[in-house]
């Protein structure tokens, strides 16, 4: 696959952007007007979430592939999820990273607490 390629997975769009080990996937919902961006470094998702459109979701990418630090481009673009999420990520730490994203919610999904 080569960058900025669309890529479709069953009734989904994708276009992927590498830069060294950074990457930048944006996908497209195809029952909404929804994206959801990923930004990688090597295998590890580092910032995620579900951007407001394509020139929101742009931004963020530029800066990642750009080599910011995740706590950077979660600071500025919070539907990535925290500054502190994405700090526990960079630093491997798995227990802090699960707790944050099942925490904080920032991906706005409904919570049934019954």
């Amino acid at each position: 696959m080569r960058d900025g390629t669309p890529v479709s997975r069953g009734r989904q769009r994708s276009a992927v952007v590498t830069r060294g080990d950074r990457s930048a996937a944006l996908l497209l919902s195809s029952w909404q007007r929804q994206f959801r961006l990923s930004l990688r470094a090597g295998r590890s998702t580092m910032l995620a979430g579900p951007a407001p459109d394509l020139v929101t979701a742009a931004a963020p990418a530029r800066l990642w592939l750009g080599g910011a630090r995740p706590g950077e481009v979660a600071a500025r673009w919070p539907f990535l999820g925290s500054v502190a999420l994405a700090e526990a990520r960079e630093r491997g730490d798995r227990r802090e990273t699960m707790w944050l994203h099942l925490s904080e919610n920032h991906y706005a999904d409904p919570l049934s607490l019954s």
